[in-house]
C-alpha cells in the first residue's frame, strides 16, 4: 500500500511588539545650569565671597552665553517660534551701542550681552531637552531649589541672628541694598515691626538683597501645589506640599504683594488647563488644597512676623487694587509710555539704568545721565524705544501662544500636562513685566529656558510618534 506523507505545518507565533521603555536622559549640562542659577548667587550669602561679587554675578549669566556658543542651535527644526523676534531685538540692541547717549561702549556692550544671556536658553535648550519627562525633572529641580531658598527666608525671620547675612544688618554696609534709618520716622528701610516690636528685615533667602526671595517663593508656591495635585506617591506629595508652604509663607514675610497676586494668577491659569482637559476632580482638589495652604502659610507668617503682615496684605482688598498698583508701580509704567516713549521713541541709549551702568558705566557722563527704571516696559523703551519694545513683546506673546498650543494639542497626555505647568509659570513671569524687570534678570532666563525646553520636548515627542507610525505601517 502506498503511504501518503503530509508535510509538517509551518507553525509561527506572532511576536508581540515590544513597547520601548521610557528612559530618562542622564544628568547633564541643563541640570547643572539650573542648579548653578541658584548656587552661584547663593555664594554671596557668605561674606567670604563678597570680594568676588562681580565675577559671581557675571558667571550666572556667562554660562548661558557659553552654552549658546557651543550648541548647534541653528539646526533645522529645533529653533523656537520666538527666535526670529528675539534676534531682531538683539540686532537693534547692537545698533544702540553706537547711540550718542549710550553711557560707554563697554557698558552698552555689557547691556547687550545681558539681554543675550537671558534669552539664549531658548536657542540651545531645545536640542538638549527632548521629552516631557526630562522637562518634568527640570521643574522638580526648580521646585526644590526655590523651595530651599524660601525655607532659608522663613528661617531668617525665625532666627535672624543665625540665618540673616551679617552684611545686611551692618552699619554703613556698602553692598547692593543698605538698611538705613529714616530720620523723620525712625523706621528702617526694607523692614517692618515684628511680633514684639522688634525690627524685622525682609528676608533675603539665599540672596543678599532684602525681599529678593519673594520671587523664588512665588515659583515654589505654585509648582509645589501643581505637583502635589498631579504626582503619585506619599513622599513626592509631602515634599511638594512642604516646599509650597515655605514658598507662600516667605511671600507674606517679605511683604511683596505682587508675588502673591501673581501666584494666584498662575494657579488660575493652571486650573483652566485642568478644566479644559475635563480633569474636574483634580482641579477641585487643587483649589481646596491651595486655599488650605494659603491660610496655613498666612498663620505661620503672622506667628513669625507679627500683625504688620496682616496690615500690609489687607490693602489688597481694603483699597481699590488699581489704586494700590498705581501707587507702587503703575505710575512708572504710565510714565514710560507717556513721557519716556515720547522723549526717546527710538531709545535713550544703553546703560542709562541698572547694574551694567553701575559696573561698567561712567557716572560723570553728563550726556548719559541716569534714568530710573524698575518696570520692564520703561526699561525696554530706554534701551530701544518702540522698536525693541515691539520685537520683544511679540516674541514673548508668541512663546505663550506656542505653550498654549501644546497644552491644547500636544501629542501625549504627559506632554500636555507638563506644558500646562510651564504655561502657568511663564504667564506669571510675563505678568511680572508690569511691576518688575524680569527679562534682564535670572527670572527672564528661567522663562526662556522653560520655553526652549517645552519646544524641545514637543518636537522630540512628535519625532517619536512619527517613528511609531512608520514602524506600524
Amino acid at each position: 500500500m502506498r503511504q501518503i506523507a503530509f508535510p509538517e505545518p509551518a507553525w509561527s507565533v506572532a511576536e508581540v511588539p515590544a513597547f520601548p521603555r521610557k528612559t530618562m536622559p542622564h544628568w547633564g549640562f541643563v541640570e547643572l545650569f539650573v542648579i548653578g542659577q541658584t548656587v552661584l548667587p547663593a555664594l554671596l550669602y557668605f561674606s567670604v565671597f563678597q570680594p568676588l561679587r562681580l565675577p559671581i554675578r557675571i558667571g550666572a549669566f556667562l554660562a548661558s552665553v557659553l552654552a549658546l556658543a557651543a550648541a548647534r542651535w541653528g539646526r533645522k527644526g529645533v529653533r523656537h517660534p520666538s527666535a526670529a523676534w528675539l534676534l531682531c531685538s538683539l540686532a537693534y540692541l547692537l545698533l544702540m551701542i553706537f547711540h550718542p547717549n549710550t553711557n560707554t561702549y563697554l557698558a552698552g556692550f555689557a547691556q547687550v550681552m545681558l539681554y543675550l544671556a537671558v534669552l539664549a536658553p531658548v536657542f540651545w535648550t531645545p536640542a538638549l531637552v527632548r521629552s516631557a519627562a526630562h522637562l518634568r525633572r527640570l521643574l522638580w529641580l526648580l521646585l526644590i531649589l526655590n523651595g530651599i531658598n524660601a525655607g532659608i527666608g522663613v528661617l531668617q525671620v525665625y532666627a535672624p541672628g543665625t540665618w540673616m547675612p551679617k552684611e545686611i544688618t551692618a552699619v554703613d554696609w556698602s553692598g547692593v541694598v543698605q538698611i538705613r534709618t529714616v530720620a523723620t520716622t525712625g523706621a528702617k528701610v526694607l523692614s517692618y515691626k515684628g511680633v514684639n516690636g522688634e525690627n524685622v528685615i525682609r528676608p533675603t533667602g539665599l540672596f543678599d538683597s532684602p525681599g529678593a526671595v519673594a520671587g523664588p517663593g512665588m515659583f515654589a508656591g505654585f509648582i509645589g501645589l501643581a505637583f502635589f495635585a498631579s504626582v503619585s506617591g506619599f513622599l513626592k506629595k509631602a515634599v511638594a506640599l512642604i516646599l509650597s508652604l515655605m514658598g507662600v509663607s516667605v511671600i507674606y514675610l517679605t511683604q511683596v504683594r505682587t508675588s502673591l497676586v501673581l501666584l494666584v494668577g498662575m494657579l488660575l491659569v493652571y486650573l483652566w488647563s485642568l478644566i479644559f482637559h475635563r480633569k474636574i476632580s483634580q482641579a477641585t482638589s487643587l483649589l481646596i488644597v491651595a486655599i488650605m495652604l494659603t491660610v496655613s502659610a498666612f498663620s505661620l507668617a503672622l506667628f513669625l512676623g507679627g500683625g504688620g503682615i496682616r496690615d500690609r496684605f489687607a490693602t489688597l482688598w481694603s483699597r481699590n487694587p488699581a489704586t494700590v498698583y498705581y501707587a507702587s508701580r503703575g505710575s512708572q509704567l504710565e510714565n514710560g509710555f507717556t513721557q519716556l516713549l515720547a522723549e526717546h521713541p527710538f531709545g535713550a541709549g544703553l546703560a542709562r539704568y541698572g547694574m551694567m551702568r553701575h559696573y561698567f558705566g561712567n557716572q560723570s557722563n553728563l550726556d548719559s545721565t541716569q534714568i530710573w527704571a524698575e518696570v520692564q516696559f520703561p526699561a525696554w523703551i530706554l534701551d530701544g524705544g518702540f522698536v525693541l519694545t515691539f520685537f520683544y513683546t511679540v516674541g514673548m506673546i508668541v512663546s505663550l501662544v506656542e505653550a498654549l498650543r501644546i497644552v491644547s494639542r500636544g501629542r501625549s497626555e504627559e506632554l500636555r500636562s507638563i506644558a500646562a505647568l510651564v504655561l502657568a509659570v511663564n504667564a506669571g513671569t510675563a505678568a511680572l513685566t508690569l511691576s518688575f524687570t524680569p527679562f534682564i534678570t535670572q527670572v527672564g532666563l528661567q522663562y526662556w529656558l522653560l520655553c526652549g525646553a517645552l519646544h524641545g520636548a514637543a518636537e522630540g515627542d512628535a519625532q517619536r510618534s512619527g517613528k511609531g507610525e512608520n514602524d506600524s505601517q
